[in-house]
């Protein structure tokens, strides 16, 4: 298994850096003060996109024409056309005989004790 170079482990560093910055921004966003403009989240449903305001009160909501839009990642992948699936070759399955099975002619080992003599805690020896 090959590594992956440094330029793509410092390039993926750097995404990760990016992201947890832009995350901390995007949750103090609601602490500031509400002086700020509208802080519109847009939810993709099944009746189209929706804008809703984590703002403060007094801001406007958007407009109904802007939120028939659909989100192309959650509606897409349902209405796309996949590949046939690969035949996959069924196992070749060989049905044999088993040996009859048979009873060891040598007699079994009786049970043994240990080759020293069984000691206990020493109040009871």
């Amino acid at each position: 298994m090959s590594r992956p170079s440094r330029r793509l482990l410092v390039l993926l560093a750097l995404a990760l850096c990016l992201q947890s910055s832009l995350a901390l921004a995007h949750c103090l966003r609601l602490v500031a003060p509400v002086s700020h403009h509208a802080f519109l989240v847009e939810l993709c449903t099944p009746d189209g996109m929706v804008a809703v305001d984590m703002g403060g009160p007094g801001d406007e909501a958007p407009a109904p024409h802007e939120a028939a839009a659909f989100c192309l990642a959650c509606h897409g992948p349902a209405t796309a056309l996949l590949p046939e699936p690969s035949s996959v070759p069924l196992p070749a399955m060989v049905v044999a005989a088993l040996p009859a099975w048979v009873a060891p002619s040598v007699p079994a080992l009786g049970a043994r004790a240990p080759p020293y003599r069984p000691t206990g805690p020493p109040f009871l020896s």
